[in-house]
């Protein structure tokens, strides 16, 4: 058993250890016991955690959002030209979950379909999509500034250029579309060029 950890660590690990669970046995065969024994703590300390399987599972995709969006902020803050670090947002976006989705294709359905029956999926859409939005809107204005990008409001077209990208999320593509990763990387990299031009300066198209 693990000892002498703080409640956040006890939930990373058992987050860790939910991972592991899924992409060996999927949703439906992971136990809360197995999951106690695969995270070295007892099942008690899980049920202090999570109200039970379900909770766990879209833990974990959450977990997946909160470590994609840290790297979209990450990227909204290099030193790179504000056009290149629009286009990294927006491929990242698509891509890292793309690859999630793809290395755990098996068990994903099952949780995806969870989410559906638990109703969550569209308000963990709205709040990701506007914590997405704003880092977006942070890097619009800066582009304006600079003269980059031209536009009206940050936040409407921010929603916009997210939005002409969505068709390539992982929950709007089909399973064949996982089988062919250099073809999504494509249309990725052309609906991310499409999006840039359109925020150019009409003198600069």
């Amino acid at each position: 058993m693990l000892q002498d950890i703080t409640k956040q660590d006890a939930r990373g690990i058992i987050l860790d250890a939910a991972e592991r669970q899924l992409a060996h046995y999927g949703f439906t065969k992971m136990t809360m016991s197995d999951l106690a024994e695969e995270a070295g703590v007892g099942v008690g300390t899980i049920y202090l955690h999570f109200t039970g399987k379900a909770e766990v599972a879209i833990a974990v995709v959450e977990r997946s959002n909160q470590r994609v969006v840290e790297q979209l902020e990450a990227e909204a803050l290099n030193p790179h030209a504000v056009e290149d670090r629009l286009k990294a947002i927006l491929l990242k976006r698509i891509l890292l979950r793309f690859e999630i989705v793809r290395r755990r294709s098996h068990q994903m359905d099952e949780v995806r379909a969870l989410i559906r029956q638990q109703k969550v999926i569209r308000p963990t859409y709205l709040r990701w999509f506007e914590v997405e939005t704003k880092i977006v809107a942070k890097v619009l204005q800066e582009g304006k500034r600079l003269g980059v990008f031209d536009f009206d409001d940050a936040i409407s077209t921010a929603q916009t250029v997210l939005w002409s990208m969505d068709s390539l999320m992982p929950r709007n593509l089909k399973p064949h579309d996982f089988e062919s990763p250099d073809e999504v990387r494509n249309k990725a990299e052309r609906l991310a060029a499409f999006a840039l031009r359109s925020l150019r300066p009409l003198d600069k198209h």
